[in-house]
């Protein structure tokens, strides 16, 4: 299994916040054409120029197994996606 994370910031945004948080785990920026990935997943907020916090298990065949979608303000729960990935086993 692989994490990727996705968000419309730039690399250099995602490399210092990998750097302060001790990510290792692949930052993948959708900064150009800006938001064009979050569009693609209906995560993308037109008005804010910014993507909500969508989240998305991917099977290794590209099909979209699970997703999660709230808006930005509103705090991920990792239980959620922690029984998501067991059921998908």
């Amino acid at each position: 299994m692989e994490l990727l994370t996705v968000s419309v910031d730039s690399t250099y945004a995602h490399r210092v916040w990998a750097e302060t948080e001790g990510f290792e785990f692949g930052l993948l920026s959708d900064f150009w054409p800006h938001g064009g990935v979050a569009r693609l997943y209906g995560v993308f907020d037109e008005d804010r120029g910014l993507s909500v916090r969508g989240t998305f298990i991917i099977g290794k065949d590209g099909v979209v197994r699970w997703k999660v979608v709230k808006p930005t303000a509103q705090a991920r729960d990792i239980a959620d996606y922690q029984k998501a990935l067991a059921a998908l086993g």
